[in-house]
């Protein structure tokens, strides 16, 4: 759904010329591609102009292209996976290479006004260093805790170290810090850095439009669904994203609802953060007895998202309780929500301080299938509560994560850092 679009009044009148920066694939780069894809339609649809520079492009021919009024260039172009995995090191080594190569003759030269790092790296830590000495302007975005990530063995907990401490360098040496809704994020980046606090808070942001209308037919005629009723999950497939806790649900939910189906919309991790084992959930499936109502889609392009969203009867949010999801900021949450379906969700990432139970969403609580089936199955049941929840979910979404409030909160935290 293509609409102009329509920002707050009281805009700052000032346009820049900005950077966007991504250590990730580009644009089907899971949350960060899209959430890099959406802050640069919000800025370059309010005037400025905007590039985007990314380690992979996930598209053929040219590694620069034109999307949506920006420039986006790529240091490489996705590899295929059959390529030797040696090579693939390599070409990952050479694309981080001329990253920083683009990166510090774009500084030096001074072609941005501001340039905005998505993410947390050491090697745009070592561009921000250099930025301060050229006086350039720059950002960092950020939605997760660093000093919560969880790593496997003696060689990636030298990483997290390494990661925490570039936090530490981005934080103090840019000019603004724009982070999501999480008051545990915000007590670390202003721990690290009490010398000035210039922080913008906002929710990942959605075009809250092009979300509202899909053709979920298409998907029930694919996967031969028909009428019954689908539950859907989108997203990586965990135990972090408490994924076997919906499967355990499902269960339940079959006792009430035998017709219902399970759509696991995304990629199986082949590593876990919430644990040491990766869990085999097709195996699960089957063990628990729902192998039949439950379909593994596998990953899914992002032009296919909507109509999936699009298919369903309730969407789900199942994370668990975890020092991970403590400060997370879920973009899907602000996708789930644009779709006008009802989205059941536990209680985790701060989600209670701008969604009400009951009227924007239903929670449950983190990790106990009893709740999150009770609540499917509440909503399922309840034609007028699910019309009543994608309704109201709906306005929460354009009023917290639609991209043209997270535009106008950024242009006028960066008015500020003048």
């Amino acid at each position: 759904m293509n609409k102009k679009a329509i920002y707050p009044k009281n805009r700052p009148n000032k346009k820049y010329r900005i950077l966007f920066v991504g250590n990730c694939e580009f644009p089907e780069g899971g949350a960060s591609g899209r959430a890099i894809y959406m802050q640069s339609k919000g800025l370059t649809h309010a005037g400025h102009q905007v590039e985007i520079l990314v380690k992979q492009g996930s598209w053929k021919g040219s590694r620069k292209i034109n999307m949506d009024g920006f420039v986006v260039k790529a240091c490489s172009l996705k590899t295929d996976p059959s390529w030797c995995k040696i090579l693939v090191k390599f070409q990952n080594i050479l694309s981080l290479l001329k990253l920083s190569i683009y990166l510090s003759s774009y500084i030096i030269e001074k072609k941005f006004d501001w340039i905005i790092f998505y993410g947390v790296s050491p090697i745009f830590a070592f561009m921000a260093i250099l930025s301060r000495i050229m006086r350039q302007k720059t950002a960092l975005v950020q939605y997760d805790l660093m000093e919560n990530k969880h790593f496997r063995s003696i060689n990636d907990s030298i990483k997290r170290y390494i990661i925490v401490f570039s936090e530490v360098i981005l934080v103090r040496f840019s000019n603004l810090q724009i982070l999501g809704y999480s008051s545990m994020l915000l007590k670390r980046i202003k721990k690290i850095n009490r010398e000035h606090s210039n922080q913008c808070q906002t929710w990942p942001p959605t075009d809250t439009n092009y979300f509202s209308n899909g053709n979920g037919k298409i998907i029930r005629d694919n996967y031969g669904i028909g009428n019954r009723r689908v539950i859907l999950y989108l997203g990586a497939i965990s135990r972090l994203e408490g994924s076997h806790i919906l499967l355990h649900s499902m269960k339940r939910i079959l006792e009430m609802i035998p017709d219902a189906v399970l759509l696991m919309v995304g990629e199986i991790g082949t590593f876990d953060s919430a644990g040491s084992i990766p869990i085999d959930y097709k195996r699960m499936s089957s063990r628990l007895g729902i192998g039949s109502n439950v379909i593994f889609t596998g990953n899914v392009r992002k032009e296919k998202v909507l109509s999936f969203l699009h298919c369903a009867d309730v969407l789900v949010l199942p994370k668990i309780e975890h020092p991970a999801n403590d400060a997370a900021s879920p973009i899907k949450i602000g996708e789930y929500l644009s779709s006008g379906k009802p989205v059941v969700a536990s209680r985790v990432c701060e989600l209670d301080s701008w969604l009400k139970h009951k009227q924007d969403v239903l929670f449950c609580e983190p990790g106990s299938p009893e709740q999150l089936a009770e609540q499917i199955i509440i909503t399922l049941k309840n034609p007028k509560l699910a019309k009543r929840l994608g309704e109201n979910g709906r306005k929460a979404a354009i009023k917290v994560c639609d991209y043209r409030q997270w535009t106008r909160r950024v242009e006028k935290a960066m008015t500020a850092s003048e």
